[in-house]
């Protein structure tokens, strides 16, 4: 029986008891790219994960969109005069102008919101106060598919699906 010097954690190993532990890490190496075929690529490897190609997150954040569209509208139908609400409006009509306001001034002064550069553009063509209700909704419900792609990852499908619910 064979001992070697200490190591530098300070605890000695038989010669023999490296080789098994060698030959076990050589196992365990070869079992591991055993598991992947040698003729799939790392570019592969990665296209093979969980996708979102599931449709429930895409038509539940389609739901969530219509719902909070709806309920937006009505909002706005019933009351009209939210103060915010004009705040950013007018900056997101005077986005290719002076993107300012009537209580703010410049709203880059107090907001960093290039997001309202899209919202302008949809109001150049669309000239309604909706506009900024209907994107706040399709903003929100873009959140579920990436929820779920997340959860997914790291869990099954249910679990995720869950996930994307709460």
């Amino acid at each position: 029986m064979i001992f070697d010097p200490p190591n530098s954690s300070g605890s000695t190993m038989r010669t023999s008891e490296r080789r098994k532990k060698r030959e076990g890490d050589a196992n365990a190496l070869s079992m591991t790219r055993a598991a992947v075929p040698p003729s799939v690529s790392p570019k592969q490897q990665l296209n093979q994960g969980p996708s979102l190609r599931d449709a429930f997150p895409w038509f539940l954040a389609l739901g969530y969109a219509i719902v909070f569209s709806v309920l937006g509208a009505i909002r706005y139908a019933v009351h009209k005069n939210y103060v915010d609400f004009g705040i950013f409006l007018q900056t997101s009509v005077s986005a290719f102008g002076c993107f300012c306001n009537q209580i703010e001034g410049s709203h880059w002064a107090f907001h960093f919101s290039p997001i309202l550069y899209v919202v302008g553009a949809i109001l150049a063509v669309w000239h309604s106060p909706l506009v900024l209700v209907f994107v706040q909704a399709v903003a929100g419900a873009l959140t579920l598919p990436a929820v779920y792609g997340l959860v997914r990852r790291r869990s099954d499908g249910n679990i995720a699906r869950l996930a994307t619910l709460v």
